[in-house]
């Protein structure tokens, strides 16, 4: 049997992958990880450069010297990386890299793949993040880190080597590199088991030989560049419009994405009927390296939810509804989507309900959007109304709600007898001159972004921007989005004036619009891949989009908010 082992570093601009012949004794290799060659005859290891200045690897360490060797590397303050068994002369020994790291780590040895998959799943529940896997085609190694702010952005895959290979595209397209990749051929098959993990880094592959010579003892080397980093970076920036001087926030704005790692950026702001300027940063996709437009589109999450309330407000203004209308029962709008049984509290749901969130149901909290992703949109709303009937009366209390503008979406298709999208283009968008304005895909349309997430919630697989579209489901420019605010806060005392009342539940929320104590109305939009602002003041307009979401939901939101609160007062 022939098996390769070759470890991925996130930080190592190229890898040099060597082969070095044993040593005759156990010793310590400082700067570079060693793995195990399997299919030489006398033992042999693969060896890979560290970017850790600290990095060891103790090879042929024999199995009786194990346990002292771990507890040695544990007193010592360094964190074990990787252990790989391997056999000689009928005797077990280990390869053990270990370096600089924080946590601790804890160790697993001689596992089956039973033992390996309840194990990783016990880990995972728990927090414990995988390190590393190998295995000598019998058993499996396996090393977990215990670190202060887990976040499950890994997968754990074995399966036939070029199914692997097609899945990388496709794995990088939803942010995921290998880190580590382990080779080996099973009943004449080459397979691998590889740790996906989430990150920007351009995947690099370099086939030493083709996949169909792997049965012939020779090997494929793939690795990854450094992870994404304006680290030394120049950020691109296109400017499309305005004269406005805008060196302060160019260095403010290249100072957050190289904070945060920000793929990209892209901001537009209005002056009334003018256009101040269009400044996106940085790259739309950063393996490719396409630098970002002002014409690049991005999905804008939960500013959605505007776009929806001025299109129920149009509705409401023509007669055609009214915020007090019930929503569901035998007399509601959307009676015909559901006929089973109903509380008292589903019944009382109106239009204005949902357009505050005070619904009293569906919390965005309770991600049950992102649930049932097998069934059809229809089959889904029919379970929301049979098994997750809200328990309170509406208008009590604040629930923020993406579902609840799910079913405004429906309100609109059934009263005017289009499509969600089709009315929002032809009664909002073209009348503003927008062009191009679409429901996102699950993947990129044309002149849309890549999306990159810092946590393990995927922007392609994660959520159906479909099933939100009413919610979180718009692809836009920042300019479409600033068009939208211009629009809206010109009207603000006509007829999107009952829009922008504070709701009963939520002092700073009206109906699909979040209400500033300066006057100002904004909404914050984020989702896995993607986070926006739509904001407005005075005669000041502007939209704010990104293709990041951070680790947590709103990572940047606060920052958008706190940029436009002082372009608005700057140039108001």
């Amino acid at each position: 049997m022939f098996i390769l082992y070759l470890f991925i570093f996130s930080s190592v601009s190229s890898q040099s992958l060597t082969h070095i012949s044993f040593f005759g004794k156990s010793r310590e290799i400082r700067g570079r990880h060693l793995f195990p060659n399997y299919f030489s005859p006398s033992p042999s290891y693969f060896s890979i450069p560290s970017s850790d200045e600290y990095a060891i690897s103790r090879i042929h360490t024999h199995q009786s010297e194990l346990n002292d060797v771990i507890s040695d590397v544990s007193e010592s303050n360094y964190l074990i990386k990787s252990i790989c068994s391997y056999e000689s002369e009928g005797e077990i020994f280990y390869v053990i890299n270990y370096g600089s790291g924080e946590g601790r780590h804890e160790i697993a040895l001689n596992l089956t793949m039973t033992d390996l998959q309840d194990a990783m799943k016990t880990h995972t529940e728990n927090k414990i993040e995988v390190s590393h896997i190998c295995s000598n085609g019998k058993t499996f190694d396996v090393v977990w880190h215990h670190a202060k702010n887990f976040v499950q952005h890994f997968i754990v895959e074995e399966s036939p080597l070029t199914e692997m290979m097609k899945s990388a595209n496709s794995m990088a397209r939803e942010g995921f590199y290998p880190s580590t990749i382990q080779s080996f051929t099973s009943s004449s098959t080459p397979h691998a088991l590889v740790i996906w993990r989430k990150g920007f880094g351009r995947i690099g592959k370099s086939f030493l030989t083709s996949i169909a010579s792997l049965n012939r003892n020779e090997h494929i080397s793939v690795w990854r560049d450094d992870g994404f980093s304006w680290r030394n970076k120049i950020i691109p920036k296109s400017m499309k419009e305005g004269s406005v001087d805008v060196s302060a926030l160019d260095w403010e704005v290249e100072s957050e994405m190289r904070r945060q790692e920000i793929p990209s950026i892209s901001f537009s702001i209005f002056y009334g009927n003018q256009i101040l300027f269009e400044r996106a940063y940085g790259y739309a996709d950063v393996i490719k390296e396409i630098v970002a437009r002002s014409d690049h589109r991005y999905r804008i999450a939960s500013v959605s939810k505007t776009i929806t309330a001025m299109l129920i407000t149009k509705l409401v203004n023509e007669g055609r509804i009214s915020y007090g209308d019930r929503v569901f029962g035998p007399q509601g709008i959307l009676s015909s989507l559901y006929r089973g049984p109903m509380n008292i509290f589903l019944r009382s749901i109106t239009i204005q309900n949902l357009l505050e969130h005070s619904s009293g149901a569906w919390s965005h909290f309770a991600k049950l959007e992102f649930s049932r992703r097998e069934i059809s949109n229809s089959q889904f709303l029919y379970w929301i109304l049979s098994s997750n009937q809200p328990r309170t009366f509406p208008g009590r209390v604040h629930i923020y709600s993406n579902i609840g503008y799910v079913f405004l979406g429906r309100v609109i298709e059934t009263v005017t007898g289009l499509s969600y999208e089709e009315y929002a283009i032809r009664n909002l968008f073209k009348p503003l001159g927008i062009e191009g304005a679409k429901i996102a895909e699950r993947n990129p349309i044309d002149d849309e972004v890549t999306y990159y997430s810092h946590d393990n919630a995927s922007p392609y697989l994660s959520w159906s921007p479909k099933r939100l579209d009413s919610a979180a489901g718009w692809t836009l420019k920042a300019n479409d989005v600033a068009r939208i605010m211009r629009e809206l806060n010109t009207h603000r005392n006509g007829k999107y004036r009952l829009m922008i009342v504070r709701g009963w539940t939520r002092w700073n929320y009206g109906r699909g619009i979040q209400i500033g104590n300066d006057g100002s109305i904004y909404h914050v939009g984020s989702m896995a891949g993607s986070e926006s602002l739509a904001y407005s003041k005075g005669r000041i307009s502007m939209g704010i989009v990104t293709n990041l979401r951070g680790t947590t939901e709103n990572w940047l939101t606060p920052w958008m908010e706190s940029v436009a609160r002082r372009l608005g007062t700057r140039f108001e």
